[in-house]
């Protein structure tokens, strides 16, 4: 059953409609259309941290190597899958495993 369309659900849905688009995958995707796909707001949730990882986005990122320049306190999400993510803090020119994020 497709998630309601609401102000929030719309904001969220919007970038993975444009990961969609850039990506290929779907041509002409909207914000309307993620909530048509989203079973659940954690769902969608999800998808919305992945596709922040994908542009770098709110200190989300698929790799700690991809974070360039870090300074000291700095603190990351690493997104291994929609469902598995930790998060990093780098502190004395190393990065220090803090917790995990697991959105389900």
């Amino acid at each position: 059953m497709p998630l309601p369309s609401s102000i929030h659900s719309l904001q969220m849905a919007h970038n993975t409609a444009r990961y969609m688009r850039d990506r290929g995958y779907w041509e002409d995707c909207t914000p309307e259309d993620i909530l048509r796909l989203a079973d659940t707001y954690k769902e969608l949730e999800a998808w919305e941290k992945f596709v922040w990882a994908y542009y770098k986005m709110h200190d989300y990122f698929y790799s700690l190597s991809d974070v360039i320049n870090p300074e000291d306190g700095q603190t990351v999400v690493i997104v291994e899958s929609e469902k598995k993510m930790s998060r990093y803090r780098y502190k004395d020119d190393n990065w220090k495993y803090v917790q995990d994020e697991t959105p389900f």
